[in-house]
């Protein structure tokens, strides 16, 4: 990037071109992220029901094929979109924030925003994914890991829900704005 690129994307404002182009950037990457990672979740959920048939407390694969590929599909769609989408979004939000002159980490919404972020991703990455992949991986085992599928269920239930809350905090932040 030459030297009139970076002074013109660092002099933008609201209404310039290189903002707008950030802040589409921001929202759709958080969309694909967020959503992607939402939609994992909500397939993740209906694997373990069809591998449980709807019945937990037994703690029987019925189908544990079902279980197999959520575990692989999870893997794939969280590593290779969901987290880049996550991560883009943050560092596009990072920038609109340091671009605009109306934005600064002084405003409660956007501290407030960013810490959310931050615990979200520390949260999908240190509970919720082991969680699922042990659940998964125990679904997938058969009889030898029953009695662990029922503990990492309701862990991850648990887990997959306050990740939900942080999300749905996250977005109600940005778009509200509190003490702006």
């Amino acid at each position: 990037m030459d030297h009139d690129a970076v002074s013109s994307l660092l002099a933008a404002g609201f209404n310039s071109g290189p903002y707008q182009v950030l802040l589409v950037i921001h929202l759709l990457t958080a969309g694909f992220g967020f959503g992607g990672a939402a939609m994992t979740a909500f397939a993740t959920r209906r694997a373990i029901n069809d591998a449980l048939e709807d019945s937990p407390e037994s703690n029987e694969p019925v189908h544990p094929a079902a279980a197999a590929v959520a575990q692989r599909s999870n893997h794939y769609v969280l590593t290779r979109f969901a987290d880049v989408s996550v991560y883009v979004a943050g560092l596009a939000g990072l920038a609109a924030v340091l671009l605009d002159d109306r934005w600064n980490f002084r405003q409660g919404w956007v501290t407030i925003g960013f810490v959310l972020y931050f615990a979200w991703v520390a949260l999908a990455h240190g509970a919720v994914r082991p969680t699922t992949q042990k659940l998964l991986a125990a679904i997938n085992a058969g009889g030898s890991e029953r009695p662990a599928v029922g503990r990492l269920l309701r862990r991850w239930r648990a887990f997959d829900a306050i990740s939900s809350l942080v999300i749905v905090a996250a977005i109600a932040v940005m778009v509200t704005k509190p003490g702006l």
